[in-house]
């Protein structure tokens, strides 16, 4: 299950719960199914307010309801959210293997995405005697996104100028 965020508290006397959430403002309408607690809810309805999305659940009715669900709260398998090219979850990286273009014997993976402001910050275990590294997120540096076969590769030269190596 994805993470969405964190339940932070009620809002409201009808059951609408505070999510702290970095999920981009115009995907919360695909959220149409939670799971809080280990139990999954179907979503009434969602919506941003004051920097936190809220949102309702079905059979969650009022304010001590909301309130006891305080926590982490999780995308339902069920939720399939369409992300345009190029636009992924950071789930979706980890894991990734590394690849760097014109260095067919560079091997890495993708173990960790570090939020940092303006840029995500990639963190990558070398593989096989390569060193590892971590790099921003920035336009140029990944060239090719194959996450059906857990790939990516990356541009040698645009690496080379922002990459922090292991020593």
């Amino acid at each position: 299950m994805l993470p969405l965020g964190i339940a932070s508290r009620a809002h409201g006397v009808r059951g609408e719960i505070r999510i702290l959430t970095e999920l981009d403002p115009r995907y919360l309408k695909e959220v149409t199914a939670v799971v809080v607690g280990g139990r999954e809810y179907k979503v009434e309805r969602a919506r941003f307010a004051g920097g936190a999305a809220l949102i309702k659940l079905e059979g969650i009715d009022d304010r001590d309801a909301a309130d006891a669900l305080r926590g982490e709260i999780y995308l339902s398998d069920s939720v399939k959210i369409s992300l345009p090219k190029d636009e992924f979850f950071i789930d979706d990286l980890i894991g990734c293997r590394v690849r760097i273009d014109g260095d067919e014997s560079y091997s890495g993976t993708v173990y960790d995405v570090l939020r940092n402001g303006a840029a995500d910050v990639w963190c990558v275990r070398g593989e096989g005697g390569s060193p590892g590294f971590m790099m921003p997120q920035v336009k140029g540096v990944v060239k090719e996104y194959a996450l059906d076969d857990k790939l990516v590769v990356l541009d040698k030269l645009k690496l080379a100028e922002v990459a922090v190596y292991e020593d």
